[in-house]
């Protein structure tokens, strides 16, 4: 086939597969090379396997240089690269280990490790995002990384945690930032920004008289000093990101602690308004696990008929006759 048509280059491609598959490792990185010659797909993916041809022939400092070459073209799996057998003959390595991100972390100190999770995001987020930042940002996200870097012995964990979705949201993109609750507790009740301000749309069954209440102050802190505190850590494409993200994050009491908005990342206090128009303070316990369909929605506590874009939202396909 590429006899026939030699400057199609999935063709090459395929045939440095084959020759791969047949242990021709030399001859496949002929048919690799003629790959990237020709710009054939992602670029990153005929240089990863010339390393793994290089490795897999014994040559380790080519293997190596081939490796740091796709990286640095963006090769996408990290856990691939350390867990490929082609490379094995690479482990032991200190380039490789740096390359691999396979550092031994179960002896380091608590800075230590925070530190090297934060050199890994960075590089990584740097490596493999979607296009190249411009100067300005790429500086931004440095400094703001030192920075960090060096401030983590003074900071909690939940600053940390924050100071790495502030550096996330240097990269001016609503598809990379870190969401780091995980299984960590939260509140259960669903928050929502309107018009008319902030309401709690959803509670589960023990804060259920919360469900359709407007929340007037967090903490000591209006709604608008709170949402602006959370502008620096959400990753956004646009200036609606924020008012739909903010309420989501304000679940999470870790970030709203990080922050320094509330003292403690396991509760917190709010000034509400009751359906009824009565102020009161309450305080809520972060819990395990998700909304429920026990959860009691704002809207069947209020009165009116419930708006049928809303009615059966976990349908993918539903009809109603109106008559």
């Amino acid at each position: 086939m590429v006899e026939s048509n030699p400057v199609n280059g999935k063709y090459w491609d395929q045939l440095g597969i084959t020759r791969y598959n047949a242990q021709k490792y030399i001859s496949a990185i002929t048919a690799y090379e003629k790959v990237l010659d020709l710009r054939a797909g992602y670029p990153f993916y005929p240089a990863y396997n010339i390393a793994c041809c290089e490795a897999l022939l014994g040559e380790k400092d080519k293997a190596l240089k081939w490796l740091t070459r796709a990286m640095e073209m963006g090769f996408r799996d990290l856990q691939k690269v350390q867990t490929d057998n082609d490379l094995k003959s690479l482990h032991g390595d200190a380039r490789f280990t740096e390359l691999a991100a396979i550092k031994d972390v179960s002896q380091l100190s608590r800075d230590e490790g925070w530190r090297y999770d934060l050199w890994l995001l960075t590089r990584e987020a740097k490596r493999i995002h979607y296009k190249p930042l411009i100067p300005g940002a790429a500086h931004a996200v440095d400094a703001f990384a030192k920075n960090l870097h060096d401030g983590i012995p003074r900071l909690t964990d939940n600053q940390i945690k924050t100071g790495f979705m502030h550096l996330m949201s240097l990269f001016s993109d609503g598809h990379s930032g870190i969401h780091i609750s995980g299984p960590s507790p939260a509140l259960p009740v669903q928050f929502f920004l309107f018009q008319e301000g902030l309401f709690i749309t959803n509670a589960s069954l023990k804060y259920r008289d919360l469900s359709g209440s407007q929340v007037l102050r967090i903490g000591s802190h209006s709604i608008t000093e709170v949402l602006a505190s959370l502008e620096p850590v959400i990753s956004r494409d646009n200036s609606m990101w924020p008012t739909l993200i903010g309420p989501n994050l304000l679940r999470d009491l870790q970030v709203l602690n990080g922050l320094g908005l509330i003292p403690d990342g396991n509760k917190i206090n709010l000034t509400i308004r009751d359906l009824k128009g009565v102020e009161t303070d309450v305080t809520i316990q972060a819990e395990t696990g998700e909304s429920c369909d026990n959860w009691i929605t704002a809207r069947n506590v209020t009165p009116g008929p419930e708006p049928l874009y809303l009615k059966n939202r976990k349908a993918l396909y539903w009809f109603e006759y109106l008559p």
